[in-house]
């Protein structure tokens, strides 16, 4: 009786090992998404969490509070417009600019490209932004204003795999900027 206990043992030890893996391997979290038409990204995003590998974007991060993003369609099929409404020290700001669809990518008025990159969370949103020279930035966004805590770390692992700085996260209870006029 014994020497079946030990068997069922090691069969079951071996049958967990053959098991599929969650999907947090880093070539998976970093994979970009196929863009099926730009209907589903328009409208009210919340930031949540964002990184970047540059020196000043991680200053900055230290006093940035929650924004949120506003996705506009346009005449033309490939084009998109963006409203950011960002708070820092207190102070709103609106910014306005442009996104082009090409080739599964958008390009923005300053030449940085923005993948959309996988995500478990059902109402997320997961940009990638390569900029001039080497600048790269990581944003997460959500219908919500709050996620869980599983889908935050899922984001933390994605800046963990693009090696780039320790992420900030926005405190969902802070008041969020109202719709206002544009700067530039």
């Amino acid at each position: 009786m014994m020497e079946f206990v030990h068997v069922a043992i090691v069969v079951f030890s071996l049958l967990s090992l053959g098991q599929s893996a969650p999907v947090t391997n880093c070539e998976s979290l970093t994979k970009p998404i196929k863009i099926n038409g730009t209907d589903q990204l328009l409208g009210r995003w919340n930031y949540v969490g964002w990184s970047t590998n540059m020196v000043l974007g991680s200053i900055v991060a230290l006093f940035a509070e929650p924004g949120w993003l506003h996705i506009t369609a346009t005449d033309q099929h490939d084009l998109l417009i963006t409203s950011d409404y960002l708070k820092m020290f207190d102070t709103c700001e609106t910014m306005i600019s442009n996104m082009t669809l090409k080739n599964n990518t958008f390009i923005t008025g300053n030449k940085s490209t923005v993948s959309l990159l996988t995500t478990t969370c059902p109402d997320c949103l997961v940009q990638y932004s390569t900029g001039p020279g080497s600048e790269r930035h990581l944003e997460f966004l959500s219908r919500r204003t709050a996620v869980t805590d599983a889908e935050l770390e899922e984001f933390k692992k994605q800046v963990e795999c693009l090696n780039l700085r320790k992420s900030k996260i926005l405190d969902p209870k802070r008041e969020l900027c109202p719709v206002q006029s544009a700067t530039d």
